[in-house]
């Protein structure tokens, strides 16, 4: 939306506001369930809706699609066309990344949604929101809670996306308090880094104050029926994951943001929380998904988007093999299956691992075939024949099939296998996005901590150390009698190396990576890798598929080109023209 487009429509909207003061009313005395609001912006929230229906399941942020990663050596997609979004992400690997065209670019979706959110904290505390005293205070102390904490998020989204080093310095961005109007002073300079990153954590802590810290009970404000708006609990985990990003190499010396700071941020969220047993197939836990009703949680995750309805079967159409039906748009890389180790958790490029790259599936960490389906694998009854052989099967590599795999491997983490895509078997089940888990929590306290004080130590706020949550994790997973994680012994590198490939691992295609990647100074450029194989699958031949294309100066992503021209006193980050 064009700021023109923006101040017009908000300033509407706060004509609106101000001239109907019980406009909402209807809507508070009728609470709506989770469900309703997340897709309802006019209802209840009003202006902030149209910040969080960002966070709905095809929006921008918290997306259930694989995006960003796509732009990383963990996948490719076999369909450019696919999903506009997701081509283009594909697309930047390629070279087609500059200041003029940013796929992942949040400077007008953010400065849109803060706009409106302004509008709302400069209009809150003059609305009737009930006519009971008691509730309609409870009402604006949250709704000014969840407005301070979307300013907050959005923020950090847009400091992400587009902060940068200037002259060799890491600045920050122009971010607003109050409204705009006609009026307003739109050629503004850039803060320092540590002024942006004091205003995002000033408004998170100012929603931490005025949320629960649950929704839970019967109370028609802060009750259950709330559960899946934003509490103090979400706002304190996005704070520690904020935390994390900004303590990393990228950001070192930039702000007062460290490590210690990170690992107890996040070990505060983790009090009274172990590893759940079946956490990582949340996506497929059929029965638990079921219960999910009125905005309840499964003990995995946090926070959540919507349940789709019963009978979805999108992300297996999309991503089944083509033997089974489906499209088989993501396809998993060498590159990402080498990053699985063994049974026995030596990593394959071990020589104790026992790892045999003639029969490389053998003895290998049960996440991989949970994850990624390859060669000889079987689902839904039938056996996966990915081989080059394009006469023996459908799955085959096969460039005159548009759905069969480009790299020898189909995705098989989101898919839930009760569902059937075929028409004589077609069936669905109930799918949805896991905007936080408790997993992505623990490796975020385990990376922090064993920063700070190496893989034996805990923080001031959590006991467990990073040795014990990366066992129970591997755990978890399969790996049952962890010989390597002794052999490592205390090396603090080596767990380094260990929990960012745990890390890789478990949240593997939640869009993490491409940022984990570039706040960790990792290389950039990196050679994706397939695999050929033969059709009596005794000949592997690894294959490069494309060379990632980034300089270094990518490590940040670029402020858009107009508002750079436009604006006199707004610097571009350095590298981008």
């Amino acid at each position: 939306m064009r700021l023109k487009n923006i101040i017009t429509a908000s300033a509407l909207a706060s004509l609106v506001l101000v001239g109907c003061d019980d406009m909402f009313e209807p809507n508070i005395e009728n609470t709506k369930t989770f469900e309703s609001l997340s897709v309802e912006p006019s209802s209840i929230q009003g202006l902030i809706m149209q910040a969080y229906a960002k966070f709905n399941d095809d929006g921008i942020f918290f997306s259930k699609y694989i995006h960003e990663d796509l732009a990383t050596s963990d996948f490719v997609i076999n369909d450019e066309k696919a999903g506009q979004r997701r081509g283009n992400c594909y697309a930047m690997a390629a070279g087609k990344l500059s200041a003029s065209n940013y796929e992942i670019s949040q400077w007008n979706t953010v400065r849109e949604c803060v706009q409106y959110i302004n509008i709302f904290l400069q209009q809150v505390d003059n609305i009737t929101w009930t006519k009971e005293e008691a509730a309609n205070e409870k009402f604006k102390q949250r709704l000014k809670g969840e407005a301070y904490a979307l300013r907050g998020i959005h923020n950090y989204f847009y400091l992400r996306a587009h902060c940068g080093q200037v002259g060799g310095t890491i600045q920050g961005l122009p971010m607003l308090t109050e409204p705009e109007d006609l009026s307003s002073d739109f050629n503004l300079s850039r803060p320092d880094f540590q002024t942006s990153v004091d205003m995002i954590f000033d408004d998170l802590d100012k929603a931490i104050e005025l949320l629960p810290l649950d929704y839970n009970g019967d109370d028609r404000v802060n009750g259950r029926t709330m559960t899946g708006l934003l509490s103090g609990r979400i706002v304190k985990a996005i704070k520690s994951q904020i935390a994390l990003m900004f303590a990393s190499p990228l950001y070192d010396g930039a702000s007062n943001i460290d490590w210690a700071t990170a690992a107890d941020l996040a070990g505060e969220v983790l009090k009274g929380h172990t590893i759940v047993p079946n956490g990582n197939t949340w996506y497929k836990n059929t029965v638990e998904i079921e219960a999910l009703r009125d905005g309840a949680i499964p003990d995995e995750v946090l926070w959540r988007g919507d349940r789709t309805g019963s009978n979805d079967s999108e992300p297996e159409s999309d991503n089944y093999p083509p033997s089974l039906d489906g499209k088989g748009l993501i396809n998993p890389t060498q590159n990402l299956v080498d990053a699985f180790p063994m049974a026995n958790g030596y990593p394959i490029s071990d020589a104790q691992s026992g790892y045999d790259p003639n029969d490389p599936y053998k003895g290998r960490d049960p996440r991989l075939e949970l994850y990624i389906i390859h060669n000889g694998q079987e689902l839904r009854g039938s056996k996966i024949n990915t081989s080059s052989d394009n006469t023996k099967t459908k799955d085959g590599k096969n460039p005159a099939n548009d759905n069969s795999t480009k790299t020898g491997y189909y995705l098989n983490k989101f898919l839930n296998p009760e569902v059937g895509v075929k028409s004589q078997e077609k069936n669905g089940r109930r799918h949805y996005k896991a905007r936080i888990r408790y997993t992505e929590l623990f490796l975020n306290y385990a990376e922090a901590q064993n920063e700070v004080g190496g893989p034996d130590s805990h923080s001031s706020t959590f006991e467990m150390t990073p040795r014990e949550i990366i066992t129970a994790i591997r755990q978890r997973g399969g790996i049952t009698n962890d010989e390597y994680l002794a052999n490592i012994g205390s090396d603090q590198a080596a767990w380094r190396e260990l929990i960012h490939n745990e890390r890789r691992i478990e949240l593997m295609g939640e869009n993490f990576r491409y940022w984990d990647i570039r706040r960790w100074k990792d290389p950039l450029v990196e050679k994706v890798e397939g695999i050929d194989i033969s059709n009596d699958g005794k000949n592997i031949k690894r294959v490069e598929l494309r060379t990632l294309n980034f300089e270094n100066y990518m490590y940040f992503g670029p402020i858009p080109e107009q508002d750079v021209l436009k604006w006199s006193n707004l610097k571009q980050n350095d590298g981008w023209k």
